[in-house]
């Protein structure tokens, strides 16, 4: 007995696997279904059939029943086969006129919190599995108590002691069921399932245990440039950055001939509201880089520390392991009292507790850590497209015109006559007007003036060469 509770700890929550493991017929971190605890448990639930769901397609399934993303699949993918290894979404449908940077930033949210609480149902079921265990020693040594008291070689102390520590152990594994139920409706909420159906949600893969050393300088770089707050600040400030064209730089990109016209001075206003949302945009881009630079610092402290809680809880269950059957040795040779045994079952089970909290801690740490680098979506795989565009109808502007030119000769006329009337030149030029009208709304600019275009000069015949 003693050696099968060591090997199932070391299986269930001692192993190192990888990063995101595919789903294997390895112990589940729950007793077998043919273990007397297990039939018990499934004794006290309505739960027809043990649902074994996996990491990826938990989040499958919360993607895919989101009110906000769509899934798309290749035509004619399979959803359970190959093409399942990769997720592309896109923004459902009344929902496409969100920026890119906003729906990455959601997607990356509810990835996040099924993963979380996928996690966290993961280590509810370790501590579940560790508490029944406790139970089935703690009746063991009840009995044993009963049969030595009537053979007439026992004590009734020791028969008590053992009776009410089971009633003990009992009472904690109806609260870890209770725990259990509660991460599990909370899980289907987010992956919006009915909260109660006839199946129990077994999780599948495991958590890593592998170390994991990320580089702040890599980090920081991938946050720079994927991250969705920082993103969407830098856009903004990229679209800020070039204020409103002049009206005069408009016409001389227009009409490159005429930059002898002078230039005109663009409103002091325009220019000065433009100059003060570049500068508001800059100091807003400056902020969110320093809150998501703090956050993002948090989190690579967090994946060390709780790296490091995790194997220091490892060492605490292996130590609790090894003096659990050394104290059981001595309680059957009669060497110890009952007390001693039944401590060591109860530190036992809170050291595999513990082991499954700061191992369930650890992956949740790396989560937060590829959620502040904007790299969350990568990691799984997940891949986002725009949706459809919704058409746009223009505004029409009945004041807005099209530039025009106008070319025509004007005869000459008497003195007295309009002064602003281009003047035909005698060596048989042509005087070209022209007309044109800048921007919209109810004060267009307007730009006319003309301009003489001289003929080409004879060569001088008695030019020498």
């Amino acid at each position: 007995m003693g050696h099968s509770l060591t090997f199932l700890a070391l299986t269930l929550i001692g192993a190192d696997k990888a990063p995101e493991p595919q789903p294997a017929p390895a112990p589940a971190p729950c007793p077998p279904a043919s273990s007397p605890s297990a039939a018990a448990d499934t004794e006290r639930d309505n739960a027809k059939e043990r649902w074994r769901l996996t990491l990826r397609d938990a989040i499958r399934i919360g993607l895919g029943n989101a009110k906000v993303v769509r899934v798309v699949r290749p035509e004619g993918a399979d959803p359970v086969g190959p093409a399942a290894e990769g997720i592309t979404i896109a923004p459902a449908q009344g929902n496409d006129g969100r920026s890119a940077w906003r729906f990455k930033a959601e997607v990356m949210a509810a990835v996040r919190s099924i993963e979380q609480q996928y996690w966290s149902l993961a280590q509810q079921y370790v501590q579940l599995w560790a508490s029944e265990r406790a139970v089935d020693l703690a009746k063991e040594v009840f009995q044993r108590e009963e049969s030595k008291l009537e053979a007439g070689h026992g004590s009734s102390a020791d028969t008590a002691k053992a009776q009410q520590r089971l009633e003990r152990f009992q009472f904690d594994l109806r609260e870890k069921i209770s725990d259990v139920r509660a991460v599990e409706r909370q899980l289907r909420n987010l992956m919006g399932l009915p909260p109660v159906d006839d199946r129990r949600i077994i999780p599948a893969s495991e958590p890593t245990g592998v170390r994991v050393e990320p580089d702040w300088d890599s980090c920081l770089a991938a946050m720079m440039e994927k991250q969705p707050d920082v993103g969407q600040q830098k856009d903004a400030l990229k679209n800020a950055k070039r204020p409103p064209a002049s009206d005069a730089d408009a016409a001389l990109a227009f009409l490159p001939d005429l930059a002898n016209l002078g230039e005109l001075a663009p409103a002091p206003g325009e220019t000065e509201r433009a100059r003060t949302d570049l500068q508001k945009n800059q100091e807003l881009l400056k902020q969110v880089v320093h809150q998501t630079a703090h956050s993002l610092a948090r989190f690579f402290l967090e994946v060390s520390a709780n790296y490091q809680h995790y194997q220091t809880a490892v060492r605490l269950r292996e130590a609790a392991a090894q003096r659990h059957e050394v104290q059981k040795a001595f309680y059957e040779e009669g060497r110890i009292t009952i007390d001693r045994y039944l401590d060591s079952i109860a530190q036992l089970t809170s050291a595999l507790g513990q082991e499954a909290q700061f191992k369930a801690a650890y992956n949740i740490s790396l989560l937060a850590l590829e959620e502040a680098k904007g790299t969350l979506l990568e990691r799984k795989k997940i891949t986002l497209v725009d949706g459809p565009k919704p058409a746009r109808a223009g505004k029409k502007d009945d004041r807005a015109k099209v530039a025009s030119f106008e070319e025509k000769a004007e005869p000459p006329k008497a003195d007295g006559g309009d002064a602003k009337t281009a003047v035909a030149p005698k060596d048989g030029g042509k005087t070209v007007s022209f007309g044109l009208t800048i921007g919209t709304g109810p004060n267009p600019v307007e730009i006319r003036g003309s301009f003489t275009v001289a003929p080409a000069k004879k060569a001088d015949a008695t030019a020498k060469p």
